[in-house]
């Protein structure tokens, strides 16, 4: 049986699992609103001042937050395309994502300072909607350079 082997011919048939695998890997349009729109719930949970947010009405946002990113869009993603993807493929990607959390961590340390400095309630609001789109234009962006990662297996 070793004989029969071909290096090449394996090696094009995982290049071609990997452009099957990138053409799958298409994100429907409503997965990173919905990731805009916990992240928008978590820095109004983190950073309105207090008294504006009941303390069970803050922890029910964090966990509602929580549970939406790790349980449901994963859960919904693999329905939509039958794979999960938990880690980035390639030196694009990896790079993207690692150079991508430097905004978000951005946005969240300022929350956290508006709750800790009893700042005004707009802040957090503000600082929800730019993390909102941040992980539109981010996903997409992402997504992007991960299909590419697969079909030019990249390691």
């Amino acid at each position: 049986m070793a004989d029969n082997f071909n290096a090449r011919d394996a090696l094009a048939t995982a290049a071609d699992s990997r452009r099957h695998l990138a053409h799958r890997l298409v994100t429907p349009i409503w997965y990173h609103p919905l990731v805009g729109v916990t992240l928008f719930m978590l820095c109004c949970a983190i950073g309105m001042p207090e008294g504006r947010l009941g303390r069970k009405t803050r922890l029910l946002m964090i966990m509602g937050a929580t549970l939406i990113n790790t349980l449901l869009l994963p859960w919904l993603y693999r329905m939509r395309t039958g794979v999960t993807m938990q880690q980035a493929t390639g030196t694009r990607s990896r790079r993207f994502f690692l150079l991508g959390m430097i905004p978000f961590a951005a946005v969240f340390a300022p929350a956290g300072a508006n709750y800790l400095l009893d700042g005004p309630t707009w802040v957090p609001l503000v600082l929800g909607a730019v993390a909102l789109i941040g992980s539109i234009v981010f996903g997409r962006s992402y997504d992007n350079a991960l299909r590419t990662d697969l079909r030019e297996g990249v390691a």
